[in-house]
């Protein structure tokens, strides 16, 4: 299946929030946090937020750069979506590859990138591993509603150079 990755709008989160996955309300709802507000937020402050739109103009998902956080020298990546980005193997065989370029490129810009993954969301860690985010299920961390949740990190530092450089 092909779909299409444009800038986000306020009527995409308004679209998305009723349609998400059950592991990406778990995501908001560990920290408290109404999916809708969130995606509002992206939308009007994350550095870059972008939408996947499918067939018949269903958004798909969510996806983006958040802040900066200089204290830990990172810049938050998220991405919220539906089952049916999950499930149409089309839809998630073509997000994962996409999404490997916006990830290399926001690493090159932003130096390190990251965020935590719920533990439970085993397709989201999945995307990470693919997308060569160290994730640290070792130490978790607990959300202020008892949910366990794995930090996960980037960085084009820590890529190995061309072979012709080494």
């Amino acid at each position: 299946m092909s779909f299409t990755i444009r800038t986000a709008h306020e009527a995409d989160a308004h679209d998305l929030a009723p349609n998400l996955r059950l592991a990406d309300l778990r995501e908001c709802e560990g920290f408290g946090v109404n999916p809708l507000a969130s995606l509002l937020t992206a939308v009007s402050d994350g550095l870059e937020t972008l939408t996947l739109v499918g067939r018949d103009d269903e958004v798909l998902g969510m996806f983006g750069l958040g802040i900066r956080h200089p204290q830990w020298n990172l810049t938050t990546i998220w991405l919220l979506g539906t089952e049916t980005l999950v499930r149409d193997l089309g839809y998630r065989k073509k997000f994962w590859i996409e999404s490997k370029q916006y990830v290399n490129d926001w690493c090159a810009e932003q130096g390190t990138i990251g965020n935590m993954v719920h533990a439970t969301n085993l397709v989201h860690i999945a995307w990470l591993q693919r997308l060569q985010f160290k994730i640290n299920i070792t130490h978790p961390i607990l959300s202020p509603k008892g949910h366990r949740y794995y930090p996960f990190v980037r960085s084009h530092i820590c890529a190995s150079p061309p072979p012709s450089q080494q």
